[in-house]
């Protein structure tokens, strides 16, 4: 998490949104709680199967989607993985920066 945080502040300016779903039974207070400690700095929702089915479901956790500009999913993975392998997938979800913005 405090990857994705670190991410968040680097990429948002560009575009980046980070979305946290919680696929565990937690009481939403408590994925409250838990994300404030973490400071995380991105919306984290509380997910059902449903969802999951709709990303052709989950074949581990965590489980990460990248979602580029025009809504396609660019690159998923399943289990953990590096900083730099998130962040070189959110590059090329990202692509190119708009005219007039830096890439880092």
């Amino acid at each position: 998490m405090p990857w994705l945080v670190d991410l968040q502040k680097k990429y948002g300016p560009q575009g980046l949104q980070i979305l946290g779903v919680a696929m565990d039974d937690a009481e939403d207070r408590d994925i409250r709680d838990f994300t404030k400690k973490m400071g995380v700095n991105y919306p984290v929702l509380k997910g059902t199967e449903a969802l999951a089915d709709l990303y052709g479901g989950l074949n581990g956790l965590p489980a990460t989607f990248f979602v580029d500009r025009s809504g396609k999913i660019s690159d998923e993975a399943f289990g953990l993985m590096s900083q730099s392998v998130i962040e070189d997938s959110i590059k090329q979800a990202l692509g190119p920066a708009p005219t007039g913005e830096k890439q880092p």
